[in-house]
Order: structure tokens, then C-alpha cells, then sequence
């Protein structure tokens, strides 16, 4: 049984440490995830809103083209 006034041997330290570094490394990229969906997501909207300016533009081409007949 340990005592509390036992030093922490180094393995223990040193895996502990090993574990912080990668919780660290698992929240960089966890944080990279995020920003790359954010990235996508703007883009997507980007171009839905391309493609209904397209759509509606397309739409009203027809309507003068029909009206003209």
C-alpha cells in the first residue's frame, strides 16, 4: 500500500504525461474537424445561394422567352 508521502515514480509521471499529450492532440484535431465542417458549410451555402441565383435568372429567361412567343 502507498503512502501519500511516496513519490510518484517516473513511469506513472511519464505516462500521464504521454495521456495529457495526447488528450491535447486529440482536441487539436478535434478543433480542425470543426473548422473544416464550418469551412464546407459556408461554402455549401456559397453555393446554394449561387444556384438559386441561377435558377431564378434561368426562370426569368424563360418567362420573357414564353411572353415574347
Amino acid at each position: 500500500m502507498e503512502s501519500h508521502d511516496t513519490p510518484v515514480s517516473a513511469g506513472r509521471t511519464s505516462s500521464q504525461s504521454c495521456n495529457i499529450t495526447n488528450h491535447m492532440k486529440n482536441m487539436n484535431k478535434l478543433d480542425d474537424m470543426k473548422f473544416y465542417i464550418r469551412k464546407i458549410n459556408a461554402e455549401k451555402e456559397e453555393l446554394f445561394r449561387i444556384l438559386d441565383i441561377d435558377m431564378n435568372t434561368d426562370l426569368n429567361y424563360r418567362q420573357c422567352w414564353i411572353w415574347k412567343k
